[in-house]
């Protein structure tokens, strides 16, 4: 016969590994509020360059301003991917190391 065993809220979850996490890991509470900010920065730069590139046709921009203008934002929005995807490898990282320890 198996066990009864416990089942516990998603909250209690979160609070249990932000307890365990703090003592040798304080970095990664702020793993999830980074990477929503990110996420949401993305999500709105990309919704966001389309929406540019009409605001500048409408206003009869000339094209080398309309390209710089839109060459700048795709740079500042591949930045802000690269920077995402290091950030997730990292935390992945030490995801890892964390469940290691906890295992351990």
């Amino acid at each position: 016969m198996q066990a009864k065993q416990e089942k516990y809220m998603i909250f209690q979850n979160i609070n249990w590994y932000l307890k365990k996490t703090s003592k040798k890991f304080p970095k990664l509470k702020y793993g999830l509020l980074v990477q929503g900010i990110t996420s949401l920065s993305i999500l709105v730069a990309t919704s966001g360059v389309p929406t540019l590139i009409i605001w500048g046709l409408q206003r009869s921009f000339n094209f080398s301003r309309l390209s710089v203008m839109i060459l700048s934002v795709c740079i500042g929005l591949g930045c802000l991917l690269w920077g995402q995807s290091v950030y997730k490898t990292w935390l992945q990282w030490e995801n890892a190391n964390f469940w290691i320890e906890v295992n351990i």
